[in-house]
């Protein structure tokens, strides 16, 4: 949709909830990565009403809760996608994305990664998952629910 043609972006950590009460509302986008699962799920409106009052655009992703690789093997919280959508509302755009080469929650020693980085296996693994990424969207609903690695959703909040 052309929103991050001229991105300048600042990273604002926080550690609890409260503290996005003390950031100005002034940005053009809010990402959220992986960190709305970590809310208690009662406190995860107030991040919403926070999240909407910081940014005129919101994109929020979390781990699948449906996956079961993220709740079994990982031991990873996970929100679902009806979740999600119950959360953010019917004015969002809300779906599922991605499904990583690796199960979730691998650890990987240093020399793994440094091998990830220009490994062939781990290339062909990258490229694969690349046009994985560019046709996923044809897969059934069902199949997306139990192997996409991330819920998100898009929000458009005004101006």
């Amino acid at each position: 949709m052309g929103w991050l043609t001229a991105v300048s972006p600042q990273l604002i950590p926080v550690h609890h909830l409260a503290d996005l009460r003390e950031i100005a509302p002034e940005f053009d986008l809010c990402l959220g990565s992986e960190g709305l699962q970590r809310l208690d799920a009662s406190d995860r409106p107030d991040y919403l009403r926070h999240v909407r009052r910081l940014a005129r655009r919101a994109a929020l992703f979390a781990p699948n809760g449906d996956n079961m690789a993220h709740t079994n093997i990982s031991g990873l919280a996970g929100v679902t996608l009806s979740e999600m959508q119950q959360l953010v509302g019917p004015q969002a755009k809300t779906g599922y994305i991605d499904m990583p080469p690796f199960p979730p929650g691998i650890t990987r020693t240093e020399d793994q990664r440094e091998q990830a980085t220009s490994g062939t296996f781990e290339a062909i693994a990258m490229w694969g998952l690349g046009y994985y990424a560019r046709l996923e969207h044809f897969l059934p609903t069902a199949v997306r629910r139990r192997q996409s690695h991330i819920v998100y959703a898009m929000m458009e909040i005004g101006d």
